[in-house]
């Protein structure tokens, strides 16, 4: 689930959908959106504007919504064989990444789907999640190996040495504080590690 920048929630369901509803009144905002056909949805984002939501999909696709009409922006975007697990929006809206089932992070242009750079390398087991720093410098991967690398966006190259975050059960999820000082990792062994 997500929050967008007005206060609006968007929730991924295993149907398929994603429904937008309003947390003060707890009523839906328009219809769920039909996001997949055979599959789930794995996560939602929002841009940094609220224009746009992203969605991620079992079946290996990214779309993007817009907001204000809930249609669909264009094609689906093809990104992996074995489901998209994350996708998050860069602090300017410039950038939209992808965790890949195959072990890869991409990056993306929204406006135009081209990627600047060539996939982030693979890595075993799958990459189940993506965030960036509030700064935009850094983007970090939850690795289902159990590492958690850092990524020079612009570049696509190492910004800093891999860190195992936890020995057994892969890393979930990855969030920075607001200030960028902190990095948590959510481990699958029910650890949260800073």
């Amino acid at each position: 689930m997500a929050f967008s920048p007005d206060g609006k929630l968007a929730t991924a369901d295993g149907d398929g959908t994603v429904r937008l509803s309003d947390p003060a009144t707890g009523q839906a905002v328009g219809a769920p959106l039909s996001a997949v056909t055979n599959g789930s949805v794995t996560e939602v984002a929002f841009s940094p504007d609220g224009k746009l939501l992203a969605t991620a999909d079992t079946a290996g696709y990214v779309r993007l919504w817009d907001r204000a009409t809930q249609h669909a922006v264009g094609a689906p975007l093809p990104v992996v064989s074995g489901g998209v697990n994350g996708v998050a929006f860069s602090p300017d809206g410039k950038l939209l990444a992808t965790a890949g089932g195959d072990g890869t992070v991409r990056l993306w242009n929204p406006a135009t789907w081209q990627a600047p750079c060539a996939p982030l390398p693979v890595v075993s087991g799958g990459v189940n999640g993506v965030a960036f720093s509030p700064d935009g410098r850094l983007l970090a991967a939850a690795e289902a190996d159990g590492y958690v690398r850092l990524w020079n966006p612009v570049t696509g190259q190492a910004a800093r040495a891999s860190f195992l975050a936890v020995a057994n059960g892969g890393v979930n999820e990855v969030a920075f504080s607001p200030d960028g000082k902190l990095l948590a990792s959510a481990g699958g062994d029910g650890s949260v590690r800073l």
